[in-house]
């Protein structure tokens, strides 16, 4: 099983001090109206005992700087698996959908319900991320029983195009901008470094059809498959 503390320190080592520097990645897309990126993911919802703590956080960093994209916590998830990544032009109506649902579902009708938990902060080169955790690999071996299924359906997709996907964190800042207050910012980061944010037993795997940020007026729910 992955170590994810390893894996969410490297993020940070490589990343903080680039932020406190000033040379952080932003987003161009989140200053216009012209995104059209759309793809389809299966994701994770977290209950709102959860979203209200990660809010708590997002309201003291937005007193740092404003400017920043914070997620609502309408749009909070974790992403399961990238079926297609979003790019322009990217519609249903290329898709057989119901075959993608029925090379997914197996996979999710075999695991059983399981725990993640939300605990401390990570930063990246363009945004903030709330670490997540699973007490066993549940979630990884479900990945990858659908990257097995795919390979063997022959169907189009672009999993792990980006990367390679085995962490559950949450991405709730983005930077749209440089960092007016860099090292206050990165303070507040640094106190909530260890917090707790509470965790939840998953009980559902949600397939969307979504824009980049998961964005709630632009994400269709084409299937909900309950865990057993």
């Amino acid at each position: 099983m992955m170590d994810l503390d390893k894996h969410y320190q490297w993020l940070y080592e490589n990343s903080v001090q680039q932020i406190r520097e000033g040379l952080h990645r932003t987003d161009p897309f989140l200053n216009t109206r012209e995104d059209h990126r759309r793809g389809l993911t299966l994701i994770i919802r977290p209950p709102e005992s959860v979203t209200d703590r990660v809010k708590f956080f997002l309201d003291e960093l937005q007193t740092a700087d404003p400017a920043q994209y914070y997620q609502p916590q309408s749009d909070m998830h974790i992403t399961v698996l990238s079926v297609f990544n979003c790019f322009e032009g990217f519609g249903l109506g290329r898709l057989q959908l119901e075959d993608y649902i029925n090379t997914v579902a197996p996979c999710i009708k075999c695991s059983g319900k399981f725990k993640i938990d939300l605990k401390g902060v990570t930063t990246a080169m363009d945004g903030v991320m709330i670490k997540g955790y699973f007490v066993d690999d549940s979630l990884n071996r479900m990945r990858d029983c659908i990257r097995e299924s795919f390979k063997k359906s022959g169907l189009d997709n672009d999993i792990d195009a980006r990367y390679r996907i085995d962490a559950a964190h949450m991405t709730v800042v983005r930077f749209r901008k440089p960092l007016k207050n860099r090292n206050s910012f990165l303070d507040i980061v640094e106190r909530f470094r260890n917090t707790d944010f509470g965790g939840f037993l998953v009980e559902n795997i949600d397939l969307v059809f979504n824009n980049w940020y998961v964005t709630e007026r632009y994400v269709h729910l084409l299937k909900r498959f309950p865990l057993s």
